[in-house]
């Protein structure tokens, strides 16, 4: 394979998983009322676009998909199912965006609604060393819509 086309390949794998998620990002942004460009920056930050992870976290919970929707809020909220959320990855975006929403409903559409999105509360309302976490958390999402 010639340079050129070894790049293009490479590009396109690249790229190829934010581009087909592009339309579940802009269809849950409009139904939520949430920017596309801040869902698809999460989704970079959690999982690299990943649509099958699965991540165990240190307090034995899980989270799933690309958005990766922790199993607990899951549970706590929609019930059963989190099957969805890895085998279909608008309908996990839509999750996802139902969750900032709640967030942002909270703290308004600040950087405190995405640290809630990944900690659950702003950072003000969180032990030291897991404000830190969501100080990271927020610099990474900033990164990713700055890019």
């Amino acid at each position: 394979m010639r340079p050129r086309n070894l790049l293009l390949s490479l590009l396109i794998m690249v790229m190829a998983p934010a581009i087909c998620l592009s339309y579940c990002f802009e269809e849950a942004g409009k139904k939520y009322g949430v920017s596309p460009v801040v869902l698809q920056a999460i989704s970079k930050v959690e999982s690299n676009y990943k649509v099958d992870a699965i991540n165990k976290n240190k307090n034995e919970s899980r989270d799933f998909g690309h958005m990766q929707i922790n199993d607990r809020t899951w549970k706590k909220y929609l019930g059963d199912g989190w099957e969805y959320l890895i085998y279909d990855p608008c309908y996990c975006t839509q999750v996802g965006a139902w969750i900032l929403r709640q967030c942002m409903n909270r703290y308004g559409n600040t950087w405190d609604a995405i640290a809630c999105y990944h900690c659950g509360k702003s950072p003000e309302e969180l032990p030291l060393k897991t404000r830190m976490r969501a100080y990271e958390y927020i610099r990474k999402v900033q990164e990713q819509i700055y890019k």
